[in-house]
């Protein structure tokens, strides 16, 4: 007579531990770099940019206080909290960052950005928001960033707790595809 076991097992086969194997490298796939990625030859900060320390989940209105105020409109992070914040998501919704400059009369623009965007932008004296993804792809924690600069070894962030902190190109590139290189402009109001 077979007695049986009295601790649950858990059978995988072959093809189960290939599933799984298969999901953990895709877990832990990285992007990176373009093929035709080149460092930019300089440096550059976009000098009038200020720094806004960020409340618990409130890094949106800090990174779109710091962009607005380089489109000439200062206006505080607390102030774009009150209008955008939502407390149930824990966060500002990418939608309300695009849209909240735009009652104050800016022109916005959201998009998926490259590299010669942003270095665009800090060449002409703006600084863009985008949105990053510390998390998995599949477990996301987005986090939105005021881009306030480059250098050759990485682009150069207002993150919230950081001010012109650099980060490597590899790891914003993957983290920031990770959300989709998800990107917003606010154009100053004078050049609608």
């Amino acid at each position: 007579m077979r007695i049986p076991n009295p601790r649950p097992t858990l059978a995988v086969g072959r093809g189960g531990i290939l599933l799984a194997v298969c999901l953990l490298l895709c877990a832990c796939a990285t992007h990176s770099l373009p093929p035709d990625f080149t460092p930019p030859g300089g440096s550059r900060i976009v000098a009038d940019a200020p720094f806004y320390a960020q409340e618990d989940y409130q890094c949106g209105p800090a990174a779109l206080a710091t962009a607005m105020a380089t489109a000439g409109d200062p206006v505080t992070p607390d102030e774009i909290a009150k209008a955008i914040f939502r407390p149930e998501a824990r966060g500002t919704l990418n939608l309300d960052m695009a849209l909240y400059p735009r009652t104050r009369g800016h022109a916005t623009r959201w998009f998926s950005g490259t590299v010669h965007d942003l270095v665009s932008a800090v060449d002409q004296g703006r600084v863009l928001v985008v949105m990053v993804n510390y998390g998995l792809r599949e477990v996301s924690f987005d986090h939105f960033l005021a881009v306030t600069g480059y250098a050759p070894g990485g682009v150069i962030v207002n993150d919230g707790s950081r001010r012109n902190h650099l980060v490597p190109w590899d790891d914003f590139w993957a983290d920031w595809s990770d959300a989709g290189r998800w990107t917003l402009e606010i154009l100053p109001k004078d050049a609608k």
